[in-house]
């Protein structure tokens, strides 16, 4: 069976303040990306992630807001 993997931003774009170039810079880091299937992206939607998977990422790259 194939599954329907997806690149998922872990932390949320959404969660970003994008007039701000390096909260730009911080949201598109590939450090801020995995992959995962389209339901669990989907599931996930723009909540922040849980604290095991929010960890996966550096903190200088999360969010300001």
């Amino acid at each position: 069976r194939e599954l329907d993997l997806v690149i998922d931003h872990i932390w949320p774009i959404a969660l970003y303040d994008l007039r701000d170039p390096v909260e730009q810079q911080k949201a598109f880091n590939y450090r801020n990306t995995r992959l995962c299937t389209a339901e669990e992206n989907r599931r996930k939607g723009g909540k922040p992630p849980d604290d095991d998977l929010a960890h996966t990422v550096p903190m200088e790259l999360w969010p300001s807001v």
